[in-house]
This record gives structure tokens, sequence and C-alpha cells, in this order.
């Protein structure tokens, strides 16, 4: 769940500069061979030597329609993957219980409105960048940390009950919910957190 994943809009950018240089670089080299042959010391331009250069200046107008038809497929693409993300985004603050994603140290990368409105109290403080644990209460740390450490080392969903105390003072017994996941070849791993009051939706569902 963890957003970035993959694509990143700077990475992207720098493509398109290269790619949008390389075809100007073509359009010049071919515009400079559009011209009349330059003969060799004053005489005429053999046949062969613009056989060649019609040649060479069809193979770069060629690569230079290529290279644009696949600029144009990149930008397609990133434009599909900002629409995805925007869906994503869009359910994953709609969601009816507190949903977060961590890193294997507890530390809140990402918080949904329903884990600001939990966790955050009055005026919904930021979440990103806090450790979960200091809104466990202190006789339940261990075992949230035991939990925490496991998903580390393991694979699958574990559930276990926590009194959670808000940056307010108020206190909610939650069903919390947690299941690591790496989002691919390369990537730092991380925690999916689902928190819910008792009997207030299916947090497990959500992961």
């Amino acid at each position: 769940m963890h957003l970035m994943t993959t694509v990143t809009t700077g990475g992207e950018g720098t493509l398109h500069d290269v790619r949008a240089r390389t075809i100007e670089w073509i359009a010049r080299v071919h515009e400079h061979l559009a011209g009349p042959p330059a003969a060799p010391s004053g005489t005429a331009a053999t046949a062969p030597a613009r056989d060649a250069a019609e040649e060479l200046r069809a193979g770069l107008e060629l690569a230079a329609e290529e290279m644009r038809a696949e600029d144009e497929a990149l930008h397609e693409m990133a434009a599909a993957l900002e629409r995805t993300l925007a869906r994503y985004r869009h359910l994953f603050d709609a969601a009816p219980v507190a949903l977060l994603v961590t890193d294997l140290h507890g530390r809140v990368r990402e918080a949904n409105q329903h884990a600001l409105r939990l966790l955050g109290g009055a005026g919904h403080a930021p979440l990103a960048g806090q450790l979960l644990v200091r809104f466990v209460a202190v006789r339940e740390r261990r075992a949230f940390r035991q939990a925490l450490l496991a998903a580390a080392h393991q694979v699958g969903r574990r559930t276990l009950m926590l009194r959670l105390r808000s940056s307010q003072g108020f206190e909610h017994e939650v069903e919390v919910t947690l299941k690591p996941r790496c989002h691919g070849p390369g990537t730092e791993r991380c925690v999916h957190w689902a928190l819910h009051d008792l009997g207030h939706g299916d947090a497990a569902g959500l992961l």
C-alpha cells in the first residue's frame, strides 16, 4: 500500500527531457542533411553520396517518429498510473476503519482520515513520522513490540487486542490487524495496520 512505490514524477520527467533532446538533435541532423550536399574540393557530389545521405535522412526520420510514439505511450502510462493512485488514495481515506502503513520500526508512513480521527484527536494532528507505539497504553507496549518484531520476520496476518491512547488523552480498546508487505524487488518491507473499535467494521477484511 505504500505509494510510491515505483515510477516517480522526477524520474519520468528526466526521461522525457532526454528523449526530447534526442528528438531535437535528430531533427537538426535531418534538417542539415536536407540541405544541398556539400561537394568536396569544388566538385559535384556523387550519386552514391547522395543516396547515402538520403538513406541516412530517412533512417533518422523513422527513428524520430518511433521515439515520439514511445514518448506518447510513456505519458499515457504515467497518466493511467496517476489515475490508479488517485482511486487508491480515495479508497484508503474513505475506509470505515483506521488504516496505517509503518516501517518495520513502527514509524508511520501513511495514515487515512479515520486513523487521524482515532489517534490524532482534536485538530487531527499529522501522524506521519511518529512512532505508533507512543499511542499504545504502557502496559500493552510489550505485546505491541512482539507483534511488530514478528511482522519483520514472518509472513501472514496477525490480530491482537490493544488499548490505544490518542494524542488528546482519549483511550480506545481496539482490535489491531497487521500484515507485513513488500511492494516489489528493491523496496523496503513495511507493515499494514487496520485498527477499529470493537463492533465497528471488519478490519481484518481490509488487509
